[in-house]
Parts: C-alpha cells; structure tokens; sequence
C-alpha cells in the first residue's frame, strides 16, 4: 500500500491493481498548465488499472464520470451523492470532532460507523476504505472495529497534550486541506488556536498566498517555519504570505542548509550572518522571531543585539472577502457581494436534489434567474 502523488506525474510510474482517488483539486501549478491537465493525468493513473483491478472515486469531485468513462476495472463510488455506492447519512460530531454515520451500500442500511480520527474529511476516507475492503469481502464488524480505532502518524496526530495546551501535527501542506484541518480544530473549541506551517521554496507561489490566507483567517497566530526553502530565499517567501496574513507572522529559520562533516551534521550560517538576515526579516514585518536547527544561543543573542530597536509591526486586517469551493477560492476583495435566496437550499427540496445530483444545469438555471 502507497500513497501516490500526482506531482511531476510521479504517480504514473505505478502499476497498481487497486486505487483510490478522494480529490482533484488545483494544486502543484508549477508543473501542471491547469485543472484540465491535472485532469488529464489523473485520468492516465486510472487508465493503468487491469481488467480485474479496483478503483474507489469520490464521486463529489467534479465531473467524476471523464476519469471513469469506458474503464474495465470494477468501479466503486463514494461521496455525498445519492447515486454513491458509499455514502454517509446522519453525520454527528462528538467533542473531539470524531464523525458517526449510518454507511449505506448500495442505498441499503449497512449500521452506524463510528470514527476514532476527527474531520468531515476522514469520513471520506473511511468510505473509500470501506469500499477497498468489500473487494475482499471482510466482514462488516471488523472494517467498523478497524475505522474506530485506527490512528495515522502524521495525520491530526496529538503529539503532546498538558492542562496547558495540545499540541497536533499533520500533513496538510496546501489550502484545500489546511481549511479542512484548521476548521476541524475549531470543532474543538479551542481557547487559543496557533497553527504552525512553511511553504516550500522552488514550488507554486499560489499556495503561499492561499495557505497564508487561510492561516490568517482560522488561525489566532501564525507561525511562519523555514520549512526548506531550497533555493529561494527565506524572505521571498515570507513576503508573499505577509501579503494575505491579518494574524502576526513568527519566523524561526534554520542556520542554513545542514551538511555533514567527519560524521556530524553542521551549518555554514555563523552568528553575525544569521543577525542580518533576521534584521531585514524583523523589518519586513515578522513579529516574533527566534532560530531552529543549527541556531545556538549565540546566534540568538547576535539576533536580539540587531533587532531589538525596531519598532513592532502588526499587521493590517486584509478584510479580503473569498469564497471558497472544496478545490478553489474566489478572492471579491472590497466589493459588495448580494447572494439571494433562490440559491439557498434551506427549505428547497428541488434545490437539495439538484446538488445531490450535481444538476448544474438546474441551479445555474437558478443563479441566473435570481440575477434577473
């Protein structure tokens, strides 16, 4: 079992008997033209499934049937749509955020799942995973037993926990899943909630403004990291994400890239060196700074020495107005937005169908005349 990635189309190097495909969503455009080209390689990994293969496709994602059209492996759905194999129906959340739901099969009652890993994404993913495990026809009360307890390193995992604070990492590395992730902690009503996230260099620009969006807008601080910067300088990146940010931004780099040196690891960044790139950093607009691997207490003090003079900048409040779809924001900025009641489902039953349906038809039918 791997998890693929469609970057650089790596994943058209496998050959696989069985795949599963939860979201197409715009992302890695520096190497994709658009959505239609990620489409296009994603189509190709489906492509490569034998006759006797398995795929499982969220048949939420947009336009679902291209991907699956004219495939002669079996082809099992899962998602929100009536027509699913797999669907959930009376989703509740417990304190954690944890997800219970009745698993219909087929549009028969299958019992209630219930989750040991928080999010509305998760409950996704236990879909598909029910959906892999009827290929081998296991029993329904061991794929419950294992959806239950089943926790993933890496993914919303508590690292640490105090009367104090909790401390979770995950994976999400672009602004589809870190939305998903940070709304998923609001679940848990926290006091205070800091997220702590990098944008890596030499990779689309994009995702630093719409991650640094996001953090600013769920987050109360924002913890900017270094988080290999390859070749691009760590105020390049920082300068795009002060952009978009409205919370204050904590950048706390590396001593440079690490090498190694009669069997230790060592940095080339001295003290002095260090001190200037956090004065320009500090002067950007960073508020908070401090030093990660290869720092020492020296360069921490050269650090102070250089920048404890300058004023404090907190940042402005963007009041940038966006609309977000589970694959792409829409940014209004200051303009007026008037979204009428024709388009909202509360209380239309022929509406509620047509988005279960994906009739886009019918509800652009809808958008137009509420325009009118």
């Amino acid at each position: 079992v791997t998890e693929a990635c469609e970057y650089t189309n790596s994943f058209l190097s496998f050959y696989p008997t069985m795949a599963v495909i939860l979201n197409i969503e715009e992302d890695h455009l520096d190497f994709f033209k658009d959505i239609d080209d990620i489409r296009h390689s994603f189509r190709l990994f489906a492509q490569k499934l034998p006759k006797d293969g398995l795929l499982v496709i969220n048949s939420d994602i947009d336009r679902y049937e291209e991907i699956v059209d004219g495939l002669e492996c079996r082809i099992v759905t899962c998602g929100k749509r009536a027509d699913s194999n797999y669907r959930a129906e009376d989703i509740t959340y417990d304190h954690f955020a944890r997800a219970a739901f009745r698993l219909m099969i087929d549009g028969q009652d299958a019992g209630e799942i219930t989750l040991g890993v928080p999010g509305e994404h998760n409950v996704y993913n236990a879909l598909a995973a029910a959906g892999v495990c009827s290929f081998f026809d296991l029993p329904k009360e061991k794929v419950c037993h294992a959806l239950e307890h089943i926790q993933v390193d890496g993914r919303m995992e508590i690292v640490y926990k105090s009367a104090k604070c909790t401390v979770i990492v995950d994976y999400a590395h672009n602004a589809v899943s870190m939305e998903s992730l940070l709304l998923t902690l609001r679940d848990y009503k926290p006091k205070r909630l800091v997220c702590v996230f990098g944008c890596g260099g030499n990779r689309a620009r994009d995702r630093r403004y719409s991650m640094g969006e996001i953090g600013g807008k769920l987050a109360d601080l924002s913890i900017i990291t270094a988080d290999n910067s390859r070749f691009e300088k760590v105020e390049d990146i920082l300068a795009d994400i002060l952009k978009v940010s409205s919370t204050p931004v904590l950048v706390n780099p590396n001593a440079g890239l690490p090498r190694s040196e009669n069997g230790k690891t060592v940095y080339d960044v001295d003290p002095e060196d260090f001190a200037a790139v956090m004065e320009e950093i500090v002067k950007m607009g960073a508020v908070i700074t401090g030093g990660c691997c290869g720092t020492t207490p020296d360069h921490i003090r050269a650090m102070v020495e250089l920048t404890k003079d300058i004023p404090v900048q907190l940042p402005e409040k963007k009041h940038r107005t966006v609309i977000s779809s589970y694959s792409q924001a829409v940014v209004f900025d200051k303009k007026t937005i008037i979204i009428g009641e024709r388009i909202n489902p509360t209380g239309k039953s022929k509406f509620k169908q047509a988005l279960r349906d994906h009739d886009l038809e019918y509800i652009l039918r809808e958008g137009v005349t509420q325009q009118d």
